[in-house]
């Protein structure tokens, strides 16, 4: 049937899988959208990244609460495409969202686009060049050399655990 032929498929969503890579920081594999990372801070939760849908990114805040009571309330997020950053509206308000400051340009410029970034939930923080920060007793580091992927990267290292989060500057198949 020709008509069969030219639909396209849905994407396959396998379940979620986490992974845990050091003490305090874990990698969720599958779901709807990007890998996220998490990482359990001294009385929160950091996440890298989020899924692509809001239903997706609540599967993994009931993986989170598998392996901590702590809330969620921090997101850093790598670059602007929607399987990285529409599971942020999954958050309520007030989250410290944190991303390079082309990324926010991204998202904002998303609007009424096939998949728009939340406007609800834009980063509340962003930084130029790299970033040296201390959130919730973890040290990260963010690095923006060039536009790579989108014009507003983002590498998160973890210097204590020698953890690197790349986005889609580090992809394997």
């Amino acid at each position: 049937n020709a008509k069969l032929a030219g639909a396209q498929q849905a994407p396959v969503v396998t379940p979620l899988k986490v992974t845990k890579i050091k003490d305090n920081v874990y990698w969720v594999q599958g779901g709807a959208g990007s890998n996220d990372g998490v990482i359990v801070g001294t009385t929160g939760v950091i996440v890298v990244d989020t899924k692509t849908t809001p239903d997706s990114e609540k599967e993994v805040i009931a993986e989170i609460a598998k392996i901590t009571p702590k809330v969620v309330n921090t997101a850093i997020i790598t670059h602007s495409d929607s399987d990285h950053v529409n599971g942020l509206a999954a958050f309520p308000a007030g989250l410290t969202i944190i991303a390079q400051e082309n990324c926010k340009k991204e998202m904002q410029a998303a609007v009424g686009g096939r998949n728009p970034a939340p406007q609800d939930r834009l980063p509340t923080k962003t930084y130029s060049k790299t970033e040296n920060l201390t959130i919730d007793g973890v040290r990260i580091r963010l690095y923006h050399w060039a536009a790579g992927h989108t014009s507003g990267d983002t590498v998160v290292y973890l210097p204590d655990q020698k953890i690197v989060f790349g986005g889609d500057l580090l992809v394997t198949n």
